[in-house]
């Protein structure tokens, strides 16, 4: 099984967040489960608003 968490911060990286921390917790519990995760911190992306 895979699994994509995407951390919708405002803070780019490498500014710390709680979100970031946050996500950390569920990629841990994920990977536990043998689940492989990746993970995109929309913030480092140019992620354009929608309408």
């Amino acid at each position: 099984m895979r699994a994509l968490v995407l951390n919708c911060t405002l803070k780019a990286s490498p500014e710390p967040s709680n979100t970031d921390q946050l996500t950390d917790v569920v990629v841990e519990a994920l990977e536990k489960a043998e689940v492989e995760v990746s993970r995109i911190r929309l913030a480092d992306r140019n992620v354009k608003p929608g309408g």
